[in-house]
């Protein structure tokens, strides 16, 4: 229940970003408390989301990052959306030269939603960063590419990654994919919120 006038209640979603996702439908006065108000919310089919670029530490980007994803998740059935704005969410925070998913499809990991440049379409089990997460079922921090046994080379420009598993029902699903321009980019600050981020999405 939210008390106060509608001017108030308005003023307070607004401060608190609810209007960015939500409309205002209609407010009620309860007859029970002289007040209250119902607040009816809809979401806004047609809004697009605004997030919030965050300074700080990494840790810190991450944690103020973290509850702007979980909005962008709520309530959306789709997968594919979802991992478009996880993407998105990422690349437009840290700002890194690729980041993106591949799904497991059959024997092969398959690209899905990105942002960056171009990339592999496919990705055998154990070819690659990504091939090796995915048999290994564990998160790989690379801080030079051209080290990495088997590397994949879908641009000469990522110097470094990180690669996370996604799981379902204790099987690997597909995996969250980052690389940088710079070399040894990537620490275990990444890989604990990264981890963090991917049980988010519904698989």
């Amino acid at each position: 229940m939210l008390a106060g006038s509608k001017i108030q209640i308005f003023n307070r979603l607004l401060s608190n970003g609810y209007l960015n996702k939500y409309t205002i439908i209609t407010l009620n006065r309860e007859k029970n408390y002289k007040y209250g108000f119902t607040v009816f919310l809809q979401k806004k089919e047609t809004m697009a989301e605004d997030l919030q670029i965050a300074k700080g530490s990494k840790a810190e980007q991450y944690q103020a990052l973290i509850p702007q994803i979980k909005g962008l998740l709520d309530g959306e059935p789709d997968l594919v959306a979802n991992l478009a704005n996880v993407a998105a969410a990422l690349k437009e925070q840290f700002g890194w030269f690729w980041v993106g998913f591949y799904l497991v499809r059959q024997e092969e990991l398959v690209l899905g939603p990105f942002q960056g440049p171009v990339a592999c379409t496919r990705i055998r089990k154990n070819r690659g960063v990504c091939g090796a997460s995915w048999a290994q079922a564990a998160t790989l921090i690379v801080p030079d590419v051209e080290a990495f046994p088997g590397h994949i080379a879908c641009s000469s420009l990522s110097k470094s990654e990180i690669v996370v598993p996604l799981f379902k029902n204790g099987e690997v699903a597909g995996v969250l994919d980052v690389d940088s321009e710079l070399p040894d980019h990537f620490d275990t600050t990444d890989q604990q919120y990264l981890e963090e981020i991917v049980k988010l999405i519904a698989l």
